[in-house]
């Protein structure tokens, strides 16, 4: 279960910013094109979020501007009259893709990430250490730096 809503946060934070971008600028020849210049260009939507959100301070719009966009991607039709729709060697190449990358994270690494009795995420304790240790490296920069 967590794994269906990480990966729906991930099509929702990841993707559908990009494919309102594209749908509203026209850009792609084809769907595979499309497909690409979403995923490309919702990374910078994501973080322009979260920019935003850092700036107003408050931690609630994040969600509200990530899923209006959401929604105004999936309500803005395409500007041009080709669908987004793909073969079935484009579909069968993209679920070989997803497999193997999920796949092995989800038997790895994201199968230690688990909600405990209080619905926060554990994390490992490896990551953890590893986290404080750059924290400290950072902060004697900070302190030592003139």
């Amino acid at each position: 279960m967590l794994a269906l809503s990480a990966l729906a946060a991930l099509l929702l934070a990841q993707f559908l910013p990009g494919l309102l971008v594209v749908k509203l600028l026209d850009i792609g020849r084809d769907r595979e094109e499309r497909v690409v210049m979403a995923a490309v260009l919702a990374g910078p939507m994501a973080a322009l979020v979260y920019v935003l959100t850092l700036v107003s301070d408050w931690s609630p719009l994040y969600w509200i501007l990530i899923v209006n966009l959401a929604l105004a991607a999936v309500v803005v039709p395409f500007r041009s009259p080709e669908p987004l729709r793909w073969s079935r060697a484009t579909t069968l190449g993209l679920a070989a893709i997803c497999l193997a990358v999920c796949f092995p994270y989800l038997l790895t690494t994201g199968s230690t990430y688990l909600p405990d009795a209080e619905g926060s995420i554990v994390v490992d304790r490896a990551l953890q250490r590893d986290v404080l240790f750059h924290l400290g490296i950072i902060r004697s920069l900070e302190n030592d730096y003139p």
